[in-house]
C-alpha cells in the first residue's frame, strides 16, 4: 500500500522533474554491437556468451562481473570492450522514437552513462543533436560521482531528478543517490523483476516518449 502511494505521488509529480538519460539501451540501441563486444572478448576471460537480455543480466549485470574476474582483469576486459565500440560507432543507431523527440525538444538533454563521453557525443552529433551535456566515463569514475557533478553544475537538488536506466545496476546507482527510476525494458538487461520498484518501466521507446514528451517539448 505505501509503494503504491509513493509511486502515485511521483507520478503526481513528474511535471516538475528534471529526466536525466542513461544512453545505451535508453536512447542508443547499441545491444547488438554491446553483444558482439562482449562475445570478441569472452573466450580470453572465461565468460559465458550473451545473445539477449537474459544473458546480460546474468553474465554482466547486477555486478555479476566480480564473480569471473578481480578488478585487473575486469579493468582490462572493459578497456577491450571499449576499443571494440568505438571501432563499431558507425553500426549504432538511436531508437527513432527518441531520436525524433530529443531534436525537437527544447529541453536540456543530460546524460548520465558508463560509455565515454566522446562515444556518445559522436553519435549524437552524428545523428543532429549537439546540445547535451553528458557525464560520462572522462569526467569521473563513478556514476554517483558523475551524479554529483551534476548537481554541482546545473544547481539543482537530487528531489528535482528521474534517472532514465535499462539495468538493475543503474538501479543500484539510483538507490545509492536516492533517485526514482523510469526502467527501460527494451535495452539491454530484464527488469521485469523490478517493476513494482520503479517509477515506471517502459516495454518500448515509443511509450517511453509518450510518457515524457509532455515535459520534454516544454519548458
Amino acid at each position: 500500500m505505501m509503494l503504491c502511494l509513493l509511486r502515485s505521488l511521483l507520478v503526481k509529480s513528474i511535471k516538475d522533474k528534471k529526466f536525466v538519460f542513461d544512453f545505451d539501451g535508453v536512447i542508443g540501441n547499441s545491444m547488438n554491437v554491446g553483444y558482439a563486444m562482449h562475445n570478441s572478448v569472452r573466450e580470453k576471460y572465461g565468460l559465458p556468451i550473451i545473445e539477449g537480455p537474459q544473458d546480460y543480466l546474468m553474465v554482466i549485470d547486477n555486478n555479476h562481473l566480480s564473480n569471473f574476474m578481480d578488478f585487473d582483469r575486469i579493468r582490462n576486459y572493459y578497456l577491450e570492450c571499449n576499443a571494440y565500440y568505438e571501432a563499431h560507432l558507425s553500426k549504432i543507431k538511436l531508437f527513432p522514437a527518441m531520436k525524433e523527440l530529443l531534436k525537437a525538444s527544447s529541453y536540456d538533454i543530460i546524460i548520465i552513462s558508463s560509455c565515454p563521453d566522446s562515444f556518445i557525443r559522436e553519435i549524437l552529433k552524428s545523428n543532429g543533436i549537439d546540445k547535451i551535456t553528458v557525464y560520462g566515463k572522462a569526467v569521473a569514475k563513478s556514476k554517483k560521482e558523475r551524479f554529483a557533478m551534476l548537481l554541482e553544475d546545473k544547481n539543482i537538488s537530487k528531489e528535482d531528478i528521474v534517472y532514465i536506466g535499462d539495468t538493475i545496476d543503474d538501479f543500484h546507482f539510483c538507490e545509492q543517490v536516492g533517485i526514482p527510476m523510469i526502467g527501460s525494458n527494451y535495452g539491454y538487461s530484464d527488469l521485469s523483476g523490478l517493476k513494482d520498484l520503479l517509477l515506471e518501466l517502459m516495454e518500448q521507446p515509443e511509450e517511453l516518449v509518450e510518457y515524457i514528451k509532455p515535459k520534454m517539448l516544454v519548458r
